[in-house]
């Protein structure tokens, strides 16, 4: 929790980090939120959990856990702010690693990308 006061407003964000938000023990998190801030790192589309491309793909959980988020009735109300941080990164992997080929749990999920 990081707490700082702007222009006489109190300011409270919570790092809350990833899949604790697929928990309901994180419900309290929701309570007077008036903004979400949601980090991507877009570099992370050749990393998978386990080290190996069988395992769940970095950035397709990092998508589903943004959908789970933004499809919840309890932030139907608040705005999204959402940053896609580690660009330079990216573009330097595209070029080792294309992003059509990548997977999740085995199976292609961005083949239709063509850029």
């Amino acid at each position: 929790k990081h707490e700082f006061r702007v222009n006489g407003i109190d300011t409270h964000i919570y790092d809350v980090g990833g899949l604790l938000f697929r928990n309901d023990k994180c419900r309290h998190y929701f309570d007077d939120v008036t903004a979400v801030m949601y980090v991507m790192a877009m570099s992370e589309y050749d990393n998978y959990r386990h080290g190996d491309a069988s395992s769940p793909n970095k950035l397709t959980e990092s998508l589903d856990l943004f959908k789970d988020l933004a499809e919840n009735s309890e932030l139907s109300k608040v705005p999204f702010i959402v940053f896609l941080n580690k660009k330079d990164i990216f573009r330097e992997k595209l070029t080792k690693v294309p992003f059509k080929t990548i997977t999740d749990w085995g199976q292609e999920r961005f083949s239709g990308f063509d850029g």
